[in-house]
């Protein structure tokens, strides 16, 4: 998730001598792991150490497949289901199912993880995923000593699973979303209306501005209705239309054979190149 302006203090504090920074992120979805190293990369612009690592990373590529599966299955072949789940986690007994799911595979990993927080020797860290805060909060439960945490929330709106006991604050993706927090009893001097993280590179002046439409389809190939890109197509006849279907290859061979004859519009699958497309 991308938010057209973002702004970030160099440091947590009013302190601008050079700061160590460990973030986190969980690459249940693009959008977290975008996110920590866009800021990461303005961190590093500012003069500051910053370093990124991914939760699914302490475990084997087959496990973190596994992991990754119901998240990626709900999200392109039943949205609406996946809906109603976001909305069940609302609720506590849904919060507890959601943990017992990924909980003993996480703890397995407790000792790489504590090993990974040592060895950053960082001065804070930032959360770009909710599971995070809950790790976090558990070995401060423990009286381990770690480093303050934030959580940048990278959702619109405001939901349970960001709420955590020790955070030292919540870098809000939208000002709108502050009231929320508000309601839900977090402190407005924990409260940052700072924006999603994104690139420098979509601030650059240097990025020429083209003539064309780019749909992005999220890191995992969201299906967009086809009835949409029909009208968008038909609307601009003349216009490149770019459509960025991330990893869903099965989606980038079906849009390439459906809209063949089409020459304004360009299919692409996964790029790391973002910025060269809009």
């Amino acid at each position: 998730m991308l938010c057209l302006q973002y702004s970030i203090t160099t440091d947590m504090h009013t302190d601008k001598t050079h700061k160590t920074y460990l973030i986190l992120s969980a690459s249940y979805g693009s959008g977290h792991v975008r996110a920590a190293d866009a800021l990461a990369e303005h961190l590093r612009a500012a003069g500051h150490t910053a370093s990124h690592t991914d939760l699914l990373s302490f475990v084997s590529p087959l496990i973190a497949r596994l992991l990754r599966a119901p998240y990626i299955i709900l999200m392109r072949r039943f949205p609406k289901f996946y809906g109603i789940i976001y909305t069940l986690l609302q609720y506590p007994f849904g919060l507890r199912l959601l943990q017992a799911s990924y909980n003993p595979i996480i703890w397995s990993q407790k000792k790489s993880i504590l090993a990974c927080i040592e060895n950053a020797q960082a001065d804070y860290i930032i959360c770009t995923h909710f599971t995070w805060g809950e790790i976090l909060d558990a070995l401060i439960d423990e009286e381990i000593d770690i480093p303050p945490y934030y959580m940048v929330v990278t959702d619109y709106t405001y939901h349970p699973m960001w709420k955590h006991r020790h955070g030292a604050g919540y870098l809000l993706g939208a000002a709108s979303v502050k009231d929320l927090f508000l309601s839900a009893g977090i402190s407005e001097e924990l409260i940052h209306n700072t924006g999603i993280p994104v690139s420098p590179l979509f601030t650059s002046t240097h990025i020429p501005k083209k003539d064309r439409i780019t749909i992005l389809l999220g890191g995992y190939g969201l299906v967009f209705p086809m009835k949409k890109i029909f009208s968008i197509a038909q609307t601009h006849p003349k216009t490149p239309i770019h459509i960025i279907c991330g990893k869903n290859n099965r989606l980038v061979r079906q849009l390439k054979k459906k809209y063949a004859n089409t020459p304004n519009i360009v299919i692409h699958g996964w790029v790391d190149s973002v910025h060269t497309h809009i």
